[in-house]
């Protein structure tokens, strides 16, 4: 058996930059092999898709960068009456964010009490956030909380 056959190596593929040759990865021959997906799959496309999942990262980096709740704040699970979704609170210097995750394959309804503006979702949102919603399959948002 070969190292490939009982490695790590048999799943990694090369970064897909490009949908170029080799994926943009080498000019040269790579040595492990390209994945068949890199015409679709690859960082050149992703930047210029503003739903992909690169642009996702990006944007939850840079709100991670910019809030301090998120870098400083404290902690706290909140109740939506709804075991699909997590969701909890950062609060630090009279500043709150709250996250809803769906972690099922079914849209989900939840309920709090809490109102804000929405700044972050995997899915197209409206901005407004109250206290009643649903999350669809898989989704999650970020509100910043209106604070009293």
């Amino acid at each position: 058996r070969s190292q490939l056959d009982v490695s790590r190596y048999a799943a990694r593929t090369p970064m897909q930059w490009s949908p170029g040759h080799n994926a943009g990865f080498t000019t040269g021959k790579a040595w492990l092999p390209v994945s068949s997906n890199y015409l679709a799959v690859n960082v050149e496309n992703e930047l210029a898709d503003r739903d992909s999942l690169l642009t996702l990262y990006r944007r939850l980096l840079r709100l991670r960068r910019e809030s301090l709740p998120l870098q400083q704040g404290g902690y706290e699970r909140l109740e939506v009456e709804n075991p699909a979704i997590l969701a909890f609170r950062r609060d630090c210097d009279g500043k709150a964010l709250a996250v809803f995750l769906n972690f099922s394959g079914k849209s989900q309804p939840f309920r709090t009490d809490l109102n804000g503006s929405v700044v972050l979702s995997t899915h197209s949102r409206v901005p407004a956030f109250s206290g009643v919603g649903r999350l669809d399959p898989n989704e999650g948002v970020v509100v910043w909380l209106r604070v009293a």
